[in-house]
């Protein structure tokens, strides 16, 4: 990914040493390759998906709101569209366990949630 020059400085990297560097190849590289945003269209960002409500546009609301839905369950966790959910409140343990590399890597059982859950407000909401 190319980003042009006079967008850089809304370019967000991540640091290792104290030096700037790129996204590392991984899950989801391909799709995202890291987030490019500015501080504050990450604030609204994240605004918007704690409370969707106050977002004018219906389409990014219901999008907001089917991304956060809950169609499949592993454990306690729960999996959306990109999303991973677990229900507040929970034990550190949980957070820890379910941010394991073998969970995002590796292939377990998982029931569906059929019809899908809505979000629920009561979550730990990540990845």
């Amino acid at each position: 990914i190319t980003v042009p020059q006079n967008e850089q400085k809304d370019y967000a990297r991540g640091y290792r040493e104290g030096k700037p560097v790129h996204v590392s190849p991984g899950q989801l590289d391909a799709e995202a390759y890291g987030v490019k945003s500015s501080v504050i269209d990450m604030a609204r960002w994240v605004q918007a998906n704690m409370d969707a409500s106050h977002v004018q546009e219906k389409t990014l609301q219901q999008g907001i709101a089917l991304a956060q839905s809950r169609y499949w369950r592993i454990g306690d966790m729960y999996q959306g569209l990109g999303w991973e959910m677990l229900n507040w409140p929970l034990k550190a343990d949980s957070i820890i366990n379910g941010s394991d590399s073998k969970v995002a890597l590796a292939a377990l059982p998982a029931v569906e949630v059929n019809p899908p859950a809505p979000a629920v407000k009561a979550s730990w909401v990540h990845k």
